[in-house]
């Protein structure tokens, strides 16, 4: 995994939970333009643009779950955007 300023916030993000526990607090430190794309085999696929669809994707994840869990894999450094596999 690369380094990068980016990055280091996005593996502090999922190191700290936030993904699985604290959505409002996720999104707070997301740009406005923040994006998720959840592939076509996800139980919600789509890509949700803006922290209010985001928030929503969120939500939806979640109730499918009794305690959410992501795992990441990967990240990736892409200048200004840092891609996250989980």
């Amino acid at each position: 995994m690369p380094g990068g300023a980016n990055v280091e916030v996005v593996r502090r993000i999922d190191e700290d939970g936030l993904f699985d526990l604290d959505h409002e607090r996720l999104l707070a430190l997301t740009a406005p333009e923040v994006e998720y794309v959840n592939p076509p085999e996800a139980i919600d696929p789509g890509i949700r643009r803006g922290k209010a669809e985001v928030a929503q994707g969120l939500r939806n994840i979640s109730g499918h779950f009794d305690e959410p869990h992501h795992e990441l894999r990967e990240l990736y450094d892409a200048g200004d955007a840092v891609v996250a596999l989980r």
